[in-house]
């Protein structure tokens, strides 16, 4: 609610509609709660931004964002609240006129601003002088506002009908601009239209393979953007835009036997050329069959560790918490060398 008073109605004229237009009731020109400016993002990323009220679902204030995989791509949308929404588009508010009933209208007027008690505001540039009328009566501080008021025909063919008055109204508190989602909302939602995925294990020797005690076994995983990256979305509000991109850290490997290690790098993919050769930097020595365990293999598990950093429209950057995958898992058979001795 909106703390405001005295209404300079201008170049009515230009507006009639063959008949007399009279101001519906509902404009409530006697509010009085202030209204919050919205905030600046600030460096650590916690800041908010405006958020266009075509933005805005009407019933929850959500926030639509929309989500699309740079450069170009079909943008999906979401919501910035858990409440749900309408999925995207433009909102619509409600008029309430006391002989219409209620009317859906725009929640956001090009060249004004936000929908609220039934106008829409824009700063006078300039200011009128003091001897405006739209000062009068009212104590220091405030300003003057060009604003579009509903309005009602009561005669003519457009009857029954609103419209449009262009007004000057003197305003406490600078209406409402809504606060949008912060550059770290959009991360998540950039994050949560990924898809992060645990490794595409393989291994030498191969799944149903065999290998022996003592033998090198190479680990690797295919390098794609689900499964080591990197992989980028963009989230997107009129006025800001964030771009996340995941990459994959490390790859955490059980090896089945008690045994576990992180490789930092998605391994070497083995080729016959390398022998018996160990992995260069991600590979397993055991020490003991795998013989006496169900199945007679080794189970191994691999789990990733994904970071996801951003980096805002306003130059602002940051990390999300690490996400850890699902584990992959393969198995494979180790035995002993056979000496036989004559």
């Amino acid at each position: 609610m909106l703390s405001r008073s005295r209404v300079a109605v201008s170049a009515v004229a230009s507006v009639l509609v063959a008949g007399v237009l009279v101001l519906i009731a509902s404009l409530g020109l006697m509010g009085s709660a202030a209204a919050s400016p919205t905030s600046t993002p600030s460096a650590s990323g916690t800041g908010t931004v405006s958020c266009p009220p075509q933005d805005i679902d009407p019933r929850t204030r959500a926030c639509h964002i929309k989500v699309t995989s740079p450069p170009g791509g079909q943008p999906s949308s979401t919501s910035s609240s858990s409440k749900g929404g309408s999925g995207g588009g433009a909102s619509q508010c409600i008029l309430n006129d006391p002989i219409l009933g209620q009317k859906i209208v725009d929640c956001h007027l090009d060249g004004f601003g936000w929908y609220e008690n039934n106008c829409y505001y824009r700063l006078s540039n300039p200011q009128p002088p003091p001897s405006d009328t739209v000062w009068a009566g009212e104590p220091p501080g405030g300003a003057a506002y060009d604003a579009r008021c509903f309005g009602e025909t009561r005669f003519g063919p457009s009857w029954p009908g609103t419209l449009l008055l262009p007004m000057k109204i003197w305003l406490q508190n600078p209406p409402p601009t809504g606060n949008g989602p912060t550059p770290t909302d959009l991360a998540k939602q950039a994050q949560a239209e990924m898809t992060l995925n645990g490794p595409t294990i393989s291994t030498a020797p191969t799944t149903g393979g065999s290998g022996l005690v003592g033998m090198p076994v190479w680990l690797w995983t295919a390098q794609t953007p689900q499964t080591w990256g990197p992989q980028s979305k963009t989230a997107t509000v009129p006025g800001l835009s964030v771009t996340a991109t995941a990459t994959a850290k490390s790859i955490t490997w059980d090896m089945g036997d008690g045994h576990q290690f992180s490789c930092a790098n998605p391994g070497t993919a083995y080729a016959p050329s390398y022998g018996s050769a160990a992995s260069p930097n991600c590979g397993y020595t055991y020490t003991q069959p795998s013989g006496g365990n169900p199945g007679g293999d080794y189970k191994i598990t691999a789990t990733t560790i994904w970071q996801v950093s951003w980096v805002a429209s306003t130059g602002q950057t940051g990390t999300l918490p690490p996400v850890t995958t699902p584990p992959s898992t393969t198995t494979v058979k180790i035995g002993e060398l056979q000496v036989v001795n004559h």
